[in-house]
């Protein structure tokens, strides 16, 4: 039944229909806490502009992995950011660039970040 769940959460996504994806992956995650459905929930909270709620997700997710997810760490940035906690944002796009120092997207939401603090110069 959680992969049932979880694979609506996936093509209401797809289909735009975040309150529907949201829905079925709470109730995937109430049959099987994975990492994966928290991050799509969350994913799906952070595109409806549900900002705290996402950071909610992502916390559940970084907590439920067996081992550090960049990923994680990334999406989380993203929702501090828009929520304006910036050194959280920072705080997490640094920790996602430990476990993959090489990840494009993470560089590019850190240096963001760094600019919007005015310390790119000192992070150099």
């Amino acid at each position: 039944m959680y992969k049932v769940r979880y694979n609506m959460g996936i093509n209401f996504r797809n289909l735009g229909l975040l309150n529907e994806s949201v829905d079925s992956f709470k109730k995937a995650i109430d049959l099987n806490e994975r990492p994966a459905a928290y991050n799509l929930s969350g994913l799906s909270n952070f595109e409806n502009e549900n900002y705290s709620n996402a950071v909610k997700d992502f916390n559940e997710a970084i907590k439920k992995s067996k081992s550090a997810v960049a990923v994680h760490f990334n999406n989380r940035g993203l929702a501090f950011y828009h929520l304006n906690e910036n050194q959280k944002a920072l705080d997490d796009f640094s920790r996602a660039l430990e476990i993959n120092d090489r990840d494009p997207n993470v560089l590019y939401n850190r240096g963001n970040v760094l600019m919007g603090l005015n310390k790119f110069n000192e992070a150099r």
